[in-house]
């Protein structure tokens, strides 16, 4: 193998790895926000939905579709480009 060639070989291997660690400690970050998150939300008296196995996306998709069969207004604004599968204008 060329000398170029291996040393582009490494940094791939080098990049795939640093961006694992990256995502890794990204969830890592995430997991610990979530606990204290849904503290607040039932110390605030709102109510939680959560569904073991079943995407957030999903859930709110969900009950945008039966909140306008009953003829109610609902605005889903969310940034995650993966929700527009499950609104209800989609």
């Amino acid at each position: 193998m060329p000398a170029s060639s291996t040393r582009e070989a490494r940094l791939s291997a080098t990049r795939c790895t640093h961006n694992t660690r990256r995502t890794d400690r990204h969830a890592d970050d995430l997991g610990a926000q979530v606990e204290p998150l849904l503290d607040a939300i039932r110390a605030s008296g709102w109510p939680l939905l959560q569904i073991e196995g079943v995407e957030a996306d999903d859930v709110i998709g969900t009950l945008a579709r039966e909140a306008e069969k009953r003829g109610l207004r609902c605005v889903i604004s969310t940034g995650d480009k993966d929700s527009r599968n499950s609104s209800p204008t989609a």
